[in-house]
């Protein structure tokens, strides 16, 4: 999802029978959905998009088949939205994964961690690569796969069309999936997605490349959870959005985290009663924090239409913008909930 001029763009998705999507554009402010041409990525689920000077790039998630590592793009300001699958790359990509994160830094996209498969071969690394399980599977000349969480760095240049791994030093967080990722200045943070009382948030310096688990210095913190968001709100300020706890319990709390201090800061609004997971967020143009879709029911996600209830969410935003305002007009016009 995307906040871009007088536009709220976003890949919205309808669930087939066998709970992968089929993407389409929306725009808010008109509610028109645009049609979408060319080589149009496959049904997907538990992909990862990210927005990189008017383009919006999806990598990984699971196919009708498996796993992929394949990546597909679309101008979204060009007013065609044509879809084009990468190819030609140089270098080597992730292994097939979903539930990844990207950090987009400058002319980069940064990708970390996921859920998938590896090759024998592919697996030296077993810091970098938990197994949960393995398979007899024919893969090309390969029999036997491994499948597995991982905390691998990669890197895009789409100017190139080139992957990276960039070597990193520091303690980098155990393998995971299913957590959250944020981009302030020259640091990627991400959080959750572990199996833990409490969550964690660790830091990569995208500039040396060198990881920091970020001690938290607050008596009150955050439930472990894996699914949510993590928005930036300002230079030095996330916030923390819903998610599955580690009982399963879908949850609507939200937080704010000061990277300077290392504290949490639970924050209190009107919607408690609109728990969310696997939705999406992005910071708004009044540094309010938009939250598209998502679920209310983890067994609903998996075994039906997951319940969507876009609305937006606004924290410490004093005055109204013409832009925001017009949002809103829209909002309540389509009966939506509204934060703020």
């Amino acid at each position: 999802m995307t906040v871009e001029s007088c536009f709220m763009s976003l890949v919205a998705t309808t669930l087939n029978a066998n709970n992968l999507f089929s993407p389409k554009i929306l725009c808010l402010c008109i509610r028109t959905h645009r049609g979408m041409g060319g080589e149009v990525p496959p049904l997907l689920s538990q992909t990862c998009g990210s927005f990189l000077q008017g383009v919006l790039y999806v990598f990984g998630g699971c196919d009708s088949n498996s796993h992929t590592n394949q990546m597909y793009c679309v101008d979204l300001q060009d007013g065609k939205y044509t879809w084009k699958k990468v190819t030609g790359c140089v270098g080597t990509p992730p292994s097939p994964r979903d539930r990844h994160s990207c950090w987009v830094y400058k002319d980069r996209l940064i990708y970390f961690g996921g859920y998938g498969c590896k090759k024998v071969r592919e697996v030296n690394n077993f810091k970098s690569f938990t197994v949960v399980e393995t398979s007899w599977a024919v893969i090309g000349s390969e029999s036997f796969r491994f499948w597995g969480w991982n905390n691998e760095v990669y890197m895009f240049e789409p100017s190139s069309a080139t992957w990276t791994e960039p070597q990193t030093q520091g303690q980098p967080p155990e393998p995971r999936s299913s957590h959250a990722s944020a981009t302030l200045g020259n640091k990627g943070y991400i959080c959750g997605g572990l199996e833990t009382e409490t969550i964690d948030i660790h830091c990569l310096d995208l500039v040396s490349w060198t990881w920091s688990h970020m001690e938290p210095l607050s008596t009150s913190l955050p439930i472990g959870r894996s699914l949510h968001t993590l928005t930036p709100m300002s230079h030095n300020t996330l916030f923390l959005f819903g998610g599955l706890s580690t009982s399963g319990q879908v949850l609507s709390d939200g937080w704010e985290f000061n990277t300077v201090t290392g504290e949490w800061k639970e924050r209190q609004h009107p919607h408690k009663d609109k728990p969310r997971l696997w939705h999406s967020a992005v910071q708004g143009k009044d540094n309010d924090v938009v939250v598209f879709g998502g679920s209310s029911d983890y067994v609903k996600f998996f075994f039906s239409v997951p319940l969507t209830f876009p609305f937006i969410m606004q924290v410490d935003f004093p005055v109204h913008s013409l832009f925001r305002n017009a949002i809103l007009h829209v909002y309540e016009k389509c009966n939506y909930g509204v934060f703020g």
